[in-house]
């Protein structure tokens, strides 16, 4: 059942409000926008349609333009006063229900004054409106009664049922020998059970594996996110871009961004009409927080964002996992397995020196190992 209704009168706004219902049927979904002559199946009585749309809205937008309030019929009479006017009717059967109404008012059109309007259309007067007005100023009046519906709607509007597989870009594990991170893996999955936002942070180090680490858990936990895992880089490039990509690359059969809109408003589509019940957001190796904030769906609690930095970020240290260096018998283990047990075991005096060196630190030992072992493996000694 559609959530939102849009009433106009065809000879005083029917092209913008075509405009208008393509604008939230982008952002909301056709299944939730009723538009009289774009809903109705053929062969249907419109009278008793109209009536059971308006029965299950949860808002009706009221399209006024400047002839709303005094077009007449054939015989002129002002149409509003007419008791079987579908206008009226749509109207006044909102208000008596309790149905928000929300006057949109086009082409410099005024909100009607009480006087003016028939005793069970008089509480549209006072009804507060908003404006959709010509270009430039279209696009952005547009964004704003987006917001309004949103915070007007009662229940979350209904995802598209769809069964596709669980789409993701996780990258390539870089180690098959992932030491000591079994316990971060699952401080993650809790931190993530808890809040809508988890972050692994490495305090200002390079090197940590806080990249291996979120790798690690999104393959571990993956089959949770029926919705996918969507892996986002904010220093390649804008991450609200990286989000539309991804959307339109796996899931163009069921969800159509139109190009022509801000991105922050085709990012919001994406976020609205994700299909699948919980999705996991990761974005990895970030700098600047304040940067992508307005791209992350915190307040959808469809949603887990998972965030990789080395920065320290404004966020309460509950949600973060500081990540450290590895305990000295993990990092011989881990240097054991990238040199193989034979090399190990004839440098292993060594190998402890080697892992001071790098100060734990995964990544160094990665480096080291690579480096040392090659000059093992040519015949030297040192």
């Amino acid at each position: 059942m559609p959530s939102i209704f849009i009433s106009y009168r065809r000879t005083d706004s029917g092209d913008i409000t075509g405009r208008i219902y393509d604008r939230l049927v982008g952002y909301f979904g056709p299944q939730v926008i009723f538009r009289d002559i774009q809903s109705i199946p053929f062969g249907v009585d419109f009278r008793e349609h109209i009536g059971t749309e308006l029965s299950g809205c949860q808002v009706l937008v009221a399209v006024i333009g400047p002839d709303w309030l005094t077009v007449k019929d054939k015989e002129g009479n002002r149409r509003l006063d007419h008791p079987g006017d579908w206008v009226r009717l749509e109207i006044t059967t909102a208000l008596e229900r309790g149905i928000p109404v929300i006057p949109l008012l086009v082409r410099n059109a005024k909100l009607p004054k009480a006087k003016d309007l028939s005793d069970c259309l008089q509480p549209l007067a006072y009804r507060n409106s908003t404006n959709a007005r010509s270009d430039p100023d279209f696009h952005p009046d547009m964004d704003r009664l987006i917001d309004g519906l949103e915070k007007v709607l009662v229940d979350q509007l209904p995802t598209q049922a769809v069964n596709l597989p669980a789409p993701n870009n996780i990258p390539n594990a870089k180690t098959s020998c992932f030491v000591d991170r079994e316990q971060p893996i699952e401080k993650v999955h809790r931190l993530l059970e808890q809040y809508s936002l988890a972050v692994i942070n490495s305090n200002g180090v390079g090197g940590m594996g806080k990249t291996e680490l979120a790798t690690q858990y999104s393959l571990k936990h993956r089959q949770d996110y029926s919705g996918g895992v969507c892996w986002l880089f904010p220093k390649q490039s804008d991450i609200g871009s990286q989000t539309t990509e991804f959307v339109r690359a796996h899931f163009s059969e069921v969800l159509i961004i139109p190009g022509d809109l801000t991105l922050q408003t085709q990012v919001s589509l994406c976020w609205n009409n994700w299909p699948g019940e919980k999705v996991l957001i990761v974005i990895d190796d970030l700098v600047n927080y304040s940067a992508i904030q307005n791209y992350i769906p915190l307040n959808n609690p469809r949603f887990k964002v998972l965030i990789t930095t080395r920065e320290r970020l404004s966020l309460p240290r509950s949600q973060q996992l500081i990540l450290g260096g590895l305990p000295p018998e993990s990092s011989r283990q881990l240097l054991e397995h990238l040199w193989g047990e034979d090399v190990f075991r004839q440098q292993e005096s060594l190998a402890g020196q080697l892992c001071e060196y790098a100060d734990h630190l995964p990544q160094n030992l990665h480096m080291i190992a690579k480096l040392a072992g090659e000059k093992f493996l040519a015949g030297g000694n040192s």
